[in-house]
């Protein structure tokens, strides 16, 4: 199967893309670990986890049809982690993810790349339940607040 030049830089950048993400959501998970909230810590270290299969997925996707991975370095901006923007800060990274994710279907479609279509889709599912699943979390902090004393009760009831 032949991939165009384009589809290629848009897999590199993906792959880049989702290691990135990987690094913050274990920063989010070590910043949170300190500040004593272990089980949400617990779930932002899954996520990084996660994160880094993706890339595997696109990695292994490329090296199936002897594409040669190039990973371009894209920078990382973290903002400062704090208990009222971490949530915030993941849900950016996946709305992110998410239209990176479609711009990578549409010229998978251009392309008439139906195994690429293929891996992309189910990209695209896992995508939308994670987004899900961060917003509501991001439901559950917005409505704490600030309050340490009941993000901590928030926390406990995570186990």
């Amino acid at each position: 199967m032949l991939m165009s030049d384009k589809m290629k830089s848009l897999f590199m950048r993906q792959i880049a893309h989702e290691l990135n993400n990987s690094v913050i959501y274990r920063k989010i998970s070590n910043f949170l670990s300190v500040k004593g909230f272990s089980n949400l810590a617990s779930r932002f270290k899954k996520n990084s986890e996660d994160k880094v299969d993706h890339s595997w997925w696109l990695q292994d996707f490329l090296e199936k049809l002897n594409i040669e991975i190039d990973l371009i370095q894209f920078p990382l901006n973290v903002q400062t982690i704090t208990l009222t923007n971490f949530v915030e800060l993941a849900l950016q990274r996946e709305i992110e993810t998410t239209k990176m994710i479609n711009e990578m279907l549409g010229q998978s479609y251009e392309e008439s790349g139906i195994i690429t279509d293929f891996l992309l889709s189910t990209m695209l599912r896992e995508q939308t339940e994670e987004i899900e699943k961060v917003n509501t979390l991001n439901d559950e902090i917005i409505n704490i607040g600030g309050n340490v004393a009941l993000l901590q009760l928030f926390d406990k009831s995570l186990s």
